[in-house]
C-alpha cells in the first residue's frame, strides 16, 4: 500500500463526519418554495420548509446507496437518505467529493430492499488531508463544477429562445415536414467493435450517445443515417426531443422508443425547435391519456399527424437564429461533458493524495483558458 503524503492521516468514517437519517416528505405534502428536497443524487422537488442548516449534503441510504446530493443553502434531507448532521471541523465541499469518490453500494443491509446502514460504515477506513488542503482540492473541482453549472445555464437559456422563436409560425401536420426512417437493424451484424447508441438513459444523462460493444445490445435497433431529429413515444409529459445534426462517425443506433425524423426543409435544429414547442407536448399528452402512467406511449401514426411550427414559412434570418442557437447549446454540451471527463479522471487522484493540488490547479487553468 502507497504510504500517504504528508500531513494526511487514516480515519475512520465516523470521526470526520455524523450521519442522522433524513424526514418524511410524501411528494403530495410537498409546497414548492426555495428549500430543495434532497434525494440520492438528485433534488426530488421543492419545499416551503428546509429543517438543515446548509450547505450541507446528503448520502442515499434507501436509493443509489451512498451517493451524494450537496446543498449550498438550507435544505430538507428525504428519509431515503442519510444527512450529515455534523462536519466536524472538516470542510464540506470535501467531505461532498470523499463520498462521491466511495463505492458504498456493497454495504447493503437490507433483507428485502437495498439498505445503508450508518453503523455498517462508521469504521470504514478514509484518508483525509488537513483542512487547508481539503478546500485547495474542493475548490479545484469547484472550477469545473462551476464550469459545467454555467455551460448548462448557457444551453438552458439558448433552448428557450430557439423554441420561443417559433411560437408565433403558422402550422402544419408533422408528417408533411419530414421523413419517418424506420430502416432497423442488430447493432451486432454491422461488423465493427463500437457502435453508437442513441437510448434513453443516455438522453436523460446529458443527450450524449453511449460509445458501445454492439455485442451488449441485445434487440434490434433503428438505424441513424443522416442528420436526424429523435422523439420518444414515451411519457410525452416528459419531452425527450434528440436533436442529432451530424451523424458520429462510427454506425448509429437509435432506441425503439424513439422515432428517427429526417427534415424535409431546412435543418435539424428547425425541426427540433418545431418539436420542442408547449403546444405540441400537449398535443401528444391527449393521445395517451387513459393509459398507464407510467408507461404511456403515442402511437407513431398519432404522433406524425400532430399540428407542429410549419417550417417552410419561417424566412432566412429565423432560420439562422435558431442554427446559431442550437450550435451554443451543442459547444456547451461538448465542452461540459470533457469538463465531466477531467473532474472525473482528476477526482481519486485528488482524494488518494496521488496529484498535488498546486499540479491539478495548473492543469484546469489551461483547460478553462485562463
Amino acid at each position: 500500500m502507497n504510504s500517504l503524503p504528508a500531513g494526511w492521516e487514516t480515519r475512520y468514517l465516523d470521526e470526520v463526519v455524523e450521519l442522522r437519517r433524513g424526514f418524511d416528505l410524501p411528494t403530495r405534502e410537498r409546497r414548492g418554495g426555495t428549500y430543495p428536497v434532497l434525494s440520492a443524487g438528485v433534488t426530488a422537488g421543492w419545499h416551503d420548509e428546509g429543517p438543515i442548516k446548509g450547505p450541507g449534503m446528503v448520502v442515499g441510504r434507501a436509493t443509489n446507496l451512498g451517493v451524494p446530493t450537496w446543498s449550498d443553502g438550507d435544505f430538507w434531507p428525504l428519509n431515503t437518505t442519510l444527512y450529515v448532521s455534523d462536519f466536524k471541523e472538516n470542510c464540506p465541499r470535501f467531505v461532498f467529493h470523499l463520498f462521491e469518490n466511495m463505492d458504498l453500494s456493497g454495504f447493503d443491509s437490507g433483507s428485502v430492499q437495498p439498505m445503508l446502514n450508518r453503523n455498517y460504515i462508521a469504521k470504514l477506513k478514509v484518508s483525509i488531508p488537513p483542512v487547508a488542503e481539503q478546500q485547495a482540492i474542493s475548490e479545484v473541482l469547484g472550477a469545473l463544477d462551476d464550469k459545467i453549472a454555467a455551460n448548462r445555464k448557457l444551453a438552458q437559456t439558448a433552448d428557450e429562445l430557439a423554441v420561443q422563436t417559433l411560437r408565433e409560425c403558422d402550422v402544419a401536420p408533422l408528417i408533411d415536414l419530414v421523413e419517418h426512417r424506420r430502416s432497423s437493424q442488430m447493432p451486432l451484424e454491422c461488423g465493427v467493435d463500437r457502435v453508437a447508441h442513441f437510448s434513453l438513459p443516455a438522453f436523460d444523462e446529458g443527450e450524449s450517445p453511449e460509445v458501445v460493444d454492439p455485442m451488449e445490445i441485445k434487440s434490434s435497433k433503428f438505424r441513424v443515417e443522416a442528420p436526424s431529429v429523435l422523439i420518444s413515444k414515451l411519457n410525452p409529459r416528459f419531452p425527450r426531443i434528440w436533436e442529432i445534426p451530424a451523424v458520429p462517425e462510427i454506425p448509429a443506433y437509435s432506441s425503439t422508443e424513439f422515432l428517427v425524423l429526417e427534415p424535409k426543409y431546412g435543418s435539424t435544429s428547425t425541426l427540433w425547435a418545431a418539436l420542442r414547442q408547449p403546444a405540441v407536448t400537449r398535443q401528444l399528452e391527449s393521445m395517451v391519456a387513459g393509459t398507464s402512467g407510467s408507461h404511456q406511449r403515442v402511437k407513431p401514426a398519432d404522433l406524425l399527424s400532430v399540428d407542429v411550427p410549419d417550417v417552410r414559412s419561417i424566412n432566412d434570418r429565423t432560420r439562422s437564429t435558431i442554427d446559431g442557437l442550437s450550435a451554443v447549446i451543442h459547444a456547451a454540451r461538448r465542452e461540459s461533458q470533457n469538463m465531466a471527463t477531467l473532474r472525473n479522471a482528476l477526482l481519486p487522484r485528488l482524494m488518494a493524495g496521488e496529484l498535488r493540488v498546486r499540479d491539478a490547479e495548473e492543469f484546469v487553468e489551461v483547460v478553462l483558458g485562463q
